[in-house]
């Protein structure tokens, strides 16, 4: 996502935690990497500064539930008071498809479908994913965070594993080459996505 910002003209600042080798070899002069912590609301202060959009990607490792609250689910709550007090336009938050109802009678998932109502039974990644859409939704509505919510199905990239179960079409498996892409989709309505000058 971030090369194909800078592709397209934006100037983007992008929180590592850990390594930021991938995006140094990006070399672009409209890259600005900095490091922060989703938790610390000093780090949110510093790097929500002049940015207009958010795109929070961000992942932890955790492994228990305790774990996910501390570490999923408040930071973005952090991070959605962050964006409310510095005025920022849109976060586009990354959820999981996982989180969606699936069973028998959920057809055709589009960005209607709701949340699974039996959320609990899933694994404590889909379930965190939930709480964090159903915490920013609340807080849309009662404070008017400006928030876009994408489920991407599958994400490939650069690093990634190429033989997702997804791609897997009935006995027919897809391969990627070297040099072929694979993308998932979203749809964003805004046009500049860019810190301020």
């Amino acid at each position: 996502m971030i090369k194909q910002l800078l592709d397209k003209g934006h100037a983007v600042r992008a929180a590592a935690r850990g390594s930021s080798l991938p995006l140094e070899e990006l070399g672009s002069d409209r890259l600005e990497i900095v490091r922060a912590d989703m938790r610390s609301e000093e780090d949110l202060e510093r790097i929500l500064a002049g940015i207009d959009f958010v795109f929070h990607l961000a992942t932890s490792d955790a492994r228990t539930w305790d774990q996910f609250i501390e570490r999923e689910v408040e930071p973005a709550r952090t991070l959605a008071r962050a964006c409310l007090k510095h005025g920022i336009k849109r976060l586009i938050y990354t959820g999981t498809i996982d989180s969606l109802y699936a069973g028998s009678r959920a057809g055709t998932i589009t960005e209607r479908t709701p949340l699974d109502p039996n959320i609990r039974r899933r694994n404590y990644y889909a379930r965190a994913k939930a709480a964090v859409e159903n915490l920013l939704t609340d807080m849309h509505r009662a404070d008017g965070l400006p928030v876009v919510i994408a489920r991407p199905g599958i994400v490939i990239g650069r690093g990634g594993n190429p033989f997702h179960w997804g791609l897997a079409n009935g006995r027919r498996k897809a391969s990627l080459k070297r040099g072929e892409k694979a993308t998932t989709s979203c749809r964003w309505s805004s046009s500049k996505m860019s810190r301020r000058a």
